[in-house]
């Protein structure tokens, strides 16, 4: 038996039951520092780095495309509450209008973002409510 995503035939993810263990695997074998790019002509496209910082934070910066909107960024933490992961979720103000193809520039705007950032997102996130 085959399963379908996203109108593709791949038997390599047919005992997989939802997207999340499907991600999980494709992280687990990704080396690490890489972003994950799920791009292709569906839409959302969208592109996952995972950062860990010296106190062992981890977060996602997480970009997103849409039709003809421009990329979105965000930056996900997730919490470790007794066993139950928690998030929460921060999207800077400004961010450069990049279009579709030009995903590669906004990565590196992304990650130019996080160097610039990184040591003051503890006081930004403590702010934030979880999701």
């Amino acid at each position: 038996m085959f399963t379908f995503y996203f109108g593709f035939m791949n038997k390599d993810y047919q005992d997989y039951k939802d997207y999340a263990a499907i991600r999980k695997r494709i992280l687990a074998k990704q080396p690490k520092n890489t972003w994950d790019n799920q791009l292709g002509f569906w839409c959302p496209a969208q592109c996952c780095l995972q950062v860990v910082d010296a106190k062992g934070n981890e977060y996602e910066l997480y970009l997103r495309w849409r039709h003809t909107d421009p990329w979105t960024f965000s930056v996900q933490r997730k919490y470790n509450d007794n066993g139950k992961m928690r998030f929460k979720y921060y999207t800077p103000k400004s961010f450069p209008f990049f279009m579709d193809k030009q995903y590669k520039a906004a990565e590196a705007w992304a990650e130019y973002w996080y160097e610039t950032r990184k040591y003051k997102l503890d006081s930004i996130f403590e702010k934030l409510e979880f999701v």
